[in-house]
C-alpha cells in the first residue's frame, strides 16, 4: 500500500468511527425492519445504518438516525441479504449487462459469479479488450459481478492477460478430460492463476473415477457446479468444495433433482449454495431469476432462513467473499432484499444495492445510462459464400448391397462422456442419396471460415426433430462455425446463408420463406437489442420450432448450442 493509499485509508476509518458513534450523518438510516440473521439462523427487531455503500451499523439509536442524510422506513418488512447466482455463463444470456440487469435486478439478485467463455472465444488475441467493454461501468450496475476468466476453448496466453486484469476474481472451467489428463494448458493456467492469487472454480464430476475426483481439489479448486446425481454431490461437499447445485434449463434442473433429497436426509447445507449456469433471458423475464430458485427449495420443505443461505452466505464463504456480501451485517455491503413474508421470497418489495434503491415492487427504479457497447460489433462478412447442397451431401462410414444402404453415424441424446451420444446405423439409398428417416432430422455443421479445405458434418440426428423447413445457428466457441438442422435440405441451406450474413445470430425458413431471425452483431455472441425486444424474438423463434415439432423447453436454438459443447468436448471441430 503506497502512502497515498494509507493516508487515505485513515481518513476513510476515521469517518467511519465518526459515523458510528453518532458524531458525522451516515448516508442511510433504515428504521422498522426485521433482520433476517443468516448466521444465527433467526430474525430480529431493527434497523440498519448505511453509509459510503456498506453497512456500518445494527440497531443505531435514535440520535444517530435523526443525523442521517437520509432514512428509509421498513414497514416491519424482513430485510435479508441480496441474492447471489454462484455461476452464471452471463454471455449465453444473449444480452449486455445493461440489458440483463433491467431483468434480474428486480427479483432481487445483487451479484453474479460471471463467466464469459463465449465472448473470450470468440474475440480471440481480443478476449481482454472485449471484456473491458462488455464490463465498462460495471460498478455503476445494480448488481457485482465476479467474473471468472475461462480456462477453456480460449488461448493460454489470453488467460494469462485475463488473470492479470484486477477486474476478475477466478479461473473458471476447464475441459475436464484436458484437465484430467494434465495437458501443458492446464498447468500452466492453473499456475498463473496461482501467481495472480486468483482461485480456481470448476466442473469436477465428469470422471466418475475418485482417484481423477481428487485433482480438482488438491490443485486449489475451491468450488464446483456439476452435480447431476446425489453421489455428485457427496463426493463434491467430501473433497470440501462449495457445491452450487443447478437451476437452469434442459438438463439442469438439479435443484428439482437433488434438494428433496438433501432435505429427506437432513443433510448439512453449510457448503452447498444454488445457480443457474445459464437461463434464458426471455424464461427469466417470467419466472424469475434466484429468487425463485429460493422459492422452490422452500416449497419443498426447507426453513426459509436455510433456503436464502443457499443464496447468500453459503456462496459468500465458499468464494471468499464473505467480508463483502452475503450478510445483513456491520462491514458487508448494503446489498439488501425486503420481503414482507419470509416464506414468500418472489418478487421482493424493495431490493437495495450498494446502499441504494434499485428496485421496487419488480421494477426498476433507476435509469442505466451511457452504456456503449457498439466497439464490439464484429465488421467479419459472410463465410459460406459459393456453398452449394453438393457440398453438405450426407456423409457415410461404408457401404452394402450395392451402395442400397450406407452406414450412417447418427447424433442421439445424451452427454459425452456419461453416454452414447451417437450411434451407427445402417440406412437405405434411394436415388443415389441417403433417406432421411422419420425419427431424425437431417443435420449440418459447417466451418465458417476455412483456412484451406471447409470442415464439414453432414448426418442426421435424433436430438433435434423438426417436421418442415430448415433451422441455422451460429456458433463462435470455441471456433466459428453453422449448424443447420431440419427435414428440407434447400430451406436449411437458406437459413445457413441467413445467419451467415450477421456475426453472429439464428434462422428460421420453411418453403423457402424466412420465418424468424435473430442477429447476435456483439462479438457474434451478443444482441444489441433490448430486453424487452430480445425476448419477443426469443419467443417467436421458439414458437416457430414449436410449431414444427421441436417441443423441448430449451427452444431449438438454445438447444442447438449444446451441440457445440458436445462436438467440443469429443474434439470434433477444428480449432
Amino acid at each position: 500500500m503506497c502512502a497515498l493509499d494509507k493516508k487515505q485509508r485513515e481518513q476513510d476509518l476515521r469517518e467511519l468511527f465518526a459515523v458510528v458513534k453518532g458524531e458525522q450523518p451516515a448516508d442511510l438510516a433504515i428504521t422498522n425492519v426485521k433482520i433476517v440473521d443468516v448466521y444465527v439462523g433467526d430474525t430480529y427487531d431493527g434497523g440498519l445504518l448505511i453509509h459510503k455503500g456498506s453497512i456500518v451499523a445494527l440497531n443505531p439509536d435514535g440520535d444517530t438516525v435523526a443525523l442521517a442524510r437520509d432514512r428509509f422506513d421498513g414497514q416491519g418488512m424482513y430485510v435479508a441479504p441480496g441474492l447471489i447466482d454462484g455461476h452464471m455463463h452471463v454471455d449465453t444470456e444473449l444480452v449486455t449487462p445493461k440489458e440483463l440487469a433491467e431483468v434480474i435486478c428486480p427479483f432481487g439478485t445483487t451479484a453474479v459469479v460471471a463467466e464469459f467463455l463465449d465472448l473470450c472465444s470468440a474475440s480471440r488475441e481480443k478476449a481482454l479488450e472485449n471484456a473491458k467493454i462488455l464490463f465498462q461501468k460495471r460498478e455503476e450496475l445494480p448488481f457485482r459481478l465476479y467474473l471468472e476468466a475461462p480456462a477453456k476453448k480460449v488461448d493460454p496466453k489470453v488467460v494469462k492477460e485475463l488473470l492479470e486484469w484486477d477486474g476478475v476474481f477466478a479461473l473458471g472451467e476447464f475441459n475436464h478430460y484436458k484437465y484430467c489428463a494434465g495437458t501443458p494448458d492446464t498447468f500452466e493456467q492453473l499456475a498463473d492463476a496461482q501467481a495472480n492469487g486468483k482461485m480456481q472454480l470448476s466442473h469436477a464430476r465428469w470422471s466418475k473415477r475418485e482417484q481423477e475426483f481428487n485433482l480438482f481439489p488438491a490443485a486449489g479448486s475451491v468450488a464446483g457446479h456439476d452435480a447431476f446425481e446425489f453421489e455428485d454431490l457427496m463426493m463434491d461437499l467430501r473433497a470440501g468444495h462449495l457445491t452450487m447445485i443447478r437451476q437452469g434449463y434442459g438438463v439442469l434442473q438439479n435443484v428439482t433433482k437433488l434438494m428433496p433429497q438433501v432435505i429427506e436426509k437432513g443433510l448439512p447445507t453449510d457448503h452447498i449454495g444454488v445457480c443457474t449456469d445459464g437461463l434464458a433471458l426471455e424464461y427469466l423475464m417470467e419466472a424469475g431469476h434466484m429468487d425463485a430458485i429460493v422459492q422452490t427449495v422452500i416449497d419443498m420443505g426447507m426453513d426459509p432462513i436455510q433456503a436464502i443461505r443457499l443464496a447468500t452466505l453459503n456462496i459468500a464463504q465458499g468464494l471468499h467473499l464473505e467480508h463483502e456480501i452475503g450478510s445483513v451485517t456491520p462491514g458487508r455491503r448494503a446489498d439488501l432484499i425486503f420481503l414482507k413474508d419470509l416464506s414468500q421470497i418472489r418478487r421482493p418489495q424493495y431490493v437495495f444495492q450498494n446502499g441504494r434503491m434499485v428496485a421496487k415492487d419488480g421494477k426498476l427504479t433507476i435509469q442505466l445510462e451511457g452504456f456503449d457497447y457498439s466497439p464490439l460489433k464484429d465488421s467479419r462478412g459472410p463465410g459460406l459464400d459459393g456453398l452449394t447442397l453438393a457440398d453438405v451431401e450426407t456423409q457415410y462410414l461404408e457401404s452394402r448391397d450395392g451402395d442400397s444402404q450406407r452406414l450412417v453415424r447418427v447424433f442421439n441424446e445424451g452427454v459425452p462422456g456419461e453416454y452414447n451420444w451417437y450411434e451407427d446405423l445402417w440406412m437405405p439409398v434411394k436415388n443415389g442419396s441417403i433417406v432421411c428417416p422419420d425419427d431424425a432430422s437431417y443435420l449440418w455443421v459447417i466451418q465458417r471460415y476455412p483456412n484451406g479445405e471447409r470442415h464439414v458434418i453432414s448426418t442426421f440426428t435424433k436430438d433435434y426433430l423438426v417436421r418442415e423447413g430448415g433451422f441455422a445457428i451460429t456458433n463462435q466457441s470455441p471456433a466459428p462455425y453453422i449448424a443447420a438442422v431440419g427435414r428440407n435440405l434447400d430451406d436449411m441451406l437458406l437459413a445457413a446463408k441467413e445467419v451467415d450474413r450477421c456475426p453472429g445470430g439464428y434462422a428460421v425458413y420453411t418453403s423457402g420463406q424466412r420465418r424468424g431471425a435473430l442477429q447476435l452483431p456483439l462479438a457474434g455472441v451478443i444482441s444489441d437489442l433490448d430486453g424487452a425486444s430480445f425476448a419477443a424474438e426469443a419467443k417467436n423463434l421458439k414458437r416457430l420450432g414449436e410449431e414444427n415439432g421441436f417441443t423441448d423447453p430449451m427452444g431449438w436454438f438454445r438447444q442447438l448450442m449444446m451441440l457445440f459443447w458436445k462436438l467440443d468436448r469429443n474434439s470434433w471441430l477444428n480449432v
